[in-house]
């Protein structure tokens, strides 16, 4: 008898973990965040931008070597979506607002990575009066600079 083994499956980064957390809302359109921005004027938007096909460490001037998919880099994108789905979803927040982004790389997600000057990923973009006040590129540190 043939026996057939089935590969283990390549680790792969979590993407999204917080896709179903109360209380974020998803933009994949420039239109869509023009939206979001006009009908809270008074709000701090904490914006997480992901991509479906890069996960980066840091700004690209940095020379940090490591594994997307590595031990380490899955611990540090598991803190980032978890504080970033428990802040979301842990409410009370008057006056903020968490919006994700995930760009597939199609135009309208490049337009709107252009629009945010999103050059790394993933970021934590805070916006403020339709600018963004500030922002921490690349995986490492995220999820302490939002618990900041």
């Amino acid at each position: 008898a043939l026996v057939t083994r089935r590969r283990a499956p390549a680790p792969a980064l979590r993407m999204c973990a917080y896709a179903g957390a109360p209380g974020v809302v998803p933009v994949s359109t420039c239109d869509e965040l023009k939206d979001q921005l006009r009908s809270r004027p008074d709000d701090l938007f904490i914006t997480l931008v992901q991509a479906t096909d890069k996960c980066e460490a840091g700004p690209m001037g940095e020379s940090q070597a490591w594994d997307a998919t590595g031990p380490q880099a899955m611990v540090e994108k598991a803190a980032l979506d978890d504080a970033f789905g428990a802040m979301a979803g842990a409410g009370g927040r008057p006056n903020v607002t968490f919006l994700s982004f995930t760009s597939d790389g199609g135009a309208a997600a490049g337009a709107l990575a252009t629009r945010l000057e999103v050059g790394v990923f993933p970021s934590v973009l805070f916006i403020r009066d339709a600018r963004v006040a500030l922002r921490h590129e690349g995986l490492f540190g995220a999820a302490e600079t939002l618990a900041d």
